[in-house]
């Protein structure tokens, strides 16, 4: 239930992230085939933990959630580390590219013994050095 009246507060433009229609279309497809695919129910709030950088968990599902977030947003370049170009294109669209890909190029190859800690670990670089708001 979450899920969906998430989808549709964001779609009508009240959400406090800057994202487009578009993005958060994007987000909330890649959400529902994330969630379905972990069996997560839609009443979590972890999407919008990540997308707004609000207390994400360290915690198997959280890392597992954004592992496959990042996978089907093809965010991963080669094993570990972060196609630049991939989330540059995609916050390209609201915030200025520049700023994105240098916060991304703080993050490219992420710490962590498995993909699912690498995943968290970028996300917490990437918030931790972001330098407009989200």
């Amino acid at each position: 239930m979450k899920f969906i009246l998430l989808l549709a507060v964001c779609m009508f433009g009240f959400c406090s992230a800057d994202y487009n229609k578009v993005q958060l279309t994007e987000i909330m497809q890649v959400t529902k085939r994330c969630y379905k695919q972990l069996d997560i129910s839609y009443d979590s709030d972890l999407v919008e933990r990540l997308i707004y950088n609000r207390d994400l968990p360290d915690d198997a599902i959280t890392k597992k959630f954004i592992n496959c977030f990042l996978t089907e947003f093809n965010v991963w370049e080669s094993e570990g580390v972060i196609n630049r170009d991939v989330v540059v294109n995609f916050l390209g669209r609201q915030y200025d590219p520049v700023k994105v890909r240098a916060t991304v190029d703080k993050c490219l190859r992420p710490a962590g013994a498995t993909p699912e800690d690498k995943a968290y670990n970028y996300i917490r670089c990437f918030f931790k050095n972001i330098t407009y708001k989200i």
